[in-house]
């Protein structure tokens, strides 16, 4: 039978022994030694001495907050903390940074809070005033700093901070690459009057047989700069060339669909864009892809 013991070492680091497995437990170097012991038939073979370095656990940090919010009211950052240590989850420092400075606009890392994660490695701030925020595209990241025993590790998203819209309008046609092709647009939002955050409106797109879509719309936020997003749910077609003797037909292919648009204004010297992004997934019979794009001219 063979024995193994901690010799020496550096750091915190231990040894334990159960059966025919060896464990370490913290960070360092580990010296040990192996002795054949408790056998008369052999002559105990000399000490074989081996170092092992024990490195820090590693972490993944994930954001899990939200990604749009308007002017004036608060945002409560969140994010978890993931780790095959356990004891590298449970209360540790997660810190919420934005990239620039929402009240001056500056470019500069912006700190908003840090919280403490709880034993299963979430972790909740505090809300957090957004009054006097600036509309735009920001990004938004957790960090944990890392411990002795766990590396650090940070994760980042974007967060839009917007401002109710109060009327909208637009209509146009653009092209995508192939096998989707051209595409028609036309949408109308307002928000309904003296009900603040309550809008009336819709949008159609058609994809010459291959989809169509009919939306209404329930949310319209702008941000700087200027750029209108809308949102909503609607009945999503799809064009079906084994109907009516092969010529084709419109078919439901789900309701209740969400989508959300976004657009920039047209001016003198530019045209302007829309984007939209459908959630559905088309089925195998069905064309693929769905016309969702990037804002386009």
């Amino acid at each position: 039978m063979f024995s193994i013991d901690a010799a020496s070492g550096t750091g915190v680091c231990t040894l334990s022994q159960s059966g025919t497995s060896v464990s370490f437990t913290g960070v360092g170097t580990c010296v040990i030694d192996a002795n054949q012991a408790g056998n008369s038939n052999y002559t105990d073979a000399p000490e074989a001495l081996q170092a092992f370095s024990i490195g820090p656990a590693s972490s993944t940090t994930k954001y899990t907050g939200p990604q749009q919010v308007s002017t004036g009211a608060s945002i409560t950052p969140s994010a978890t903390l993931a780790s095959g240590a356990g004891a590298c989850e449970a209360s540790q420092v997660i810190t919420f940074t934005l990239s620039g400075n929402p009240i001056t606009g500056a470019a500069a890392t912006y700190t908003l809070e840090s919280a403490t994660t709880n034993p299963s490695g979430q972790t909740t701030g505090a809300a957090i005033s957004r009054a006097g925020w600036q509309t735009g595209s920001y990004t938004i990241s957790a960090t944990y700093a890392g411990a002795p025993t766990c590396t650090g590790s940070s994760a980042s998203d974007a967060l839009l901070v917007t401002t109710p819209g109060l009327l909208a309008t637009g209509a146009g046609v653009y092209s995508l690459p192939s096998p989707v092709g051209q595409v028609a647009i036309a949408f109308f939002t307002a928000q309904v009057p003296h009900k603040p955050g309550t809008y009336t409106g819709g949008l159609a797109l058609v994809n010459r047989h291959r989809w169509r879509f009919s939306a209404s719309i329930t949310s319209y936020v702008t941000t700087s700069p200027p750029e209108g997003i809308v949102q909503g749910t609607g009945v999503l077609y799809w064009w079906n060339t084994s109907l009516d003797r092969g010529c084709g037909a419109w078919v439901v292919a789900a309701r209740g669909v969400s989508f959300t648009a976004t657009f920039t204004p047209t001016s003198k010297s530019s045209p302007g864009t829309f984007g939209i992004e459908i959630d559905y997934t088309p089925e195998s019979s069905q064309p693929s892809p769905l016309p969702n794009s990037s804002p386009t001219a």
